[in-house]
């Protein structure tokens, strides 16, 4: 048996089980839940705070049919051994933070990482235009600012499918 989702975008995974699912249970949920045009951060990047309750995204979502096969499994063939193997497209990039997660671990608090002045310059060009235009011209926030908030988001959403699991 295998149940499939790539994302939460409708046009990447139109036939992803996560977004039938979505459909069929909260059709009225399923614009926030199918698109990568969730409220955006603007000093992050790839990732974004969602309203869609936690219970409803997709980690969630995949741990609930995780453990549904597994009751499943036991009810029906307790005496042979099994391999489940359950993943989710959080944190890959664009990936949504409910709350609580979106907020568990304050940008403040999270250390930037050691740099060099001159360190973009060492990289391909297009890594100086990625970091220059995208954060501190397009969207407005000084790339340092991006880099905590980006790993704020990206813990929680750590955080979140740990608790997902039962870490």
């Amino acid at each position: 048996l295998c149940v499939h989702s790539q994302c939460y975008w409708d046009g990447l995974d139109p036939k992803g089980e996560y977004l039938n699912w979505i459909r069929r249970e909260h059709p009225e949920l399923y614009a926030l839940a199918a698109t990568t045009d969730h409220p955006k951060r603007t000093d992050a990047f790839c990732a974004s705070w969602t309203t869609l309750d936690e219970s409803l995204t997709m980690m969630s979502w995949v741990a609930d049919q995780s453990l549904a096969w597994i009751r499943e499994h036991q009810n029906k063939q307790t005496d042979r051994p099994f391999f489940l193997w359950a993943g989710t497209w959080d944190p890959h990039l664009r990936f949504i933070v409910p709350s609580p997660w979106d907020r568990m671990y304050p940008p403040d608090d999270i250390p930037l990482p050691v740099r060099s002045e001159a360190e973009l310059d060492l990289l391909p060009p297009h890594f100086t235009c990625l970091a220059m235009r995208e954060f501190e011209g397009k969207k407005g926030a000084a790339l340092d600012r991006v880099i905590q908030n980006s790993l704020s988001l990206y813990y929680g959403t750590i955080s979140h499918i740990d608790d997902q699991f039962g870490h």
